[in-house]
């Protein structure tokens, strides 16, 4: 069974927002795949929650796939499909038109709608500013947007989290709260930060 065309061509939307990456073959290259492929699973989640897709892992004791993700069909039945080869090699590639593998008695792993591409989500029903043109808090999911953003940066570049994180985090907080869409608080400081981090001229 191949992946769902719909799930392929968001696949692709997703590769132009969070390219594959070229770095050493170790457990950092593991982690990276991990997180690119569950990103992958999340955005799968929340544009088409209907097809139930999420991440697995083989057993209990065993780690979150880093190279595929899973479907868990209405009869119980467990399919997963395999993004990456060469995952923790370090320099992986996309794997063009996947085929499923039954992978029933393996462990299902449902994963929280996130759009981590284009456009950030706005909340379902954006709260109004106030007189003083702040608004209400907006909900833990905006949390999570801009940290996995940053995240994800980081990991690119090589670096460790640190405490500068919090200053663009903050940042990127109060434009949002005095007013900008999150999308647009989002790029005017990543921009900034991808600066700072060498990934941009």
């Amino acid at each position: 069974m191949k992946l769902p065309s719909q799930i392929l061509t968001l696949r692709d939307s997703y590769v132009s927002v969070r390219p594959l990456w070229s770095m050493p073959a170790g457990p950092e290259a593991d982690e990276r795949a991990r997180h690119w492929t569950v990103g992958f699973a999340k955005q799968s989640v929340f544009s088409f929650p209907e097809l139930n897709f999420g991440s697995k892992r083989a057993d209990p004791g065993r780690p979150i796939s880093k190279d595929s993700i899973a479907q868990e069909q209405p009869d119980g039945k467990l399919f997963s499909w395999d993004l990456l080869s060469g995952a923790g090699s370090g320099s992986p590639t996309l794997v063009l038109n996947p085929e499923s593998s039954n992978i029933t008695g393996q462990i299902f792993v449902p994963v929280e709608a996130l759009n981590v591409i284009g456009n950030s989500p706005s909340p379902p029903n954006p709260p109004s500013p106030s007189p003083n043109n702040e608004r209400d808090y907006p909900g833990d999911e905006f949390g999570t947007i801009i940290g996995d953003i940053l995240f994800e940066d980081y990991l690119v570049a090589r670096q460790d989290p640190n405490s500068g994180m919090g200053v663009w985090f903050l940042r990127t907080v109060y434009d949002y709260l005095t007013g900008m869409s999150l999308d647009e608080s989002i790029k005017k400081h990543r921009k900034e930060w991808r600066k700072i981090l060498g990934l941009i001229d």
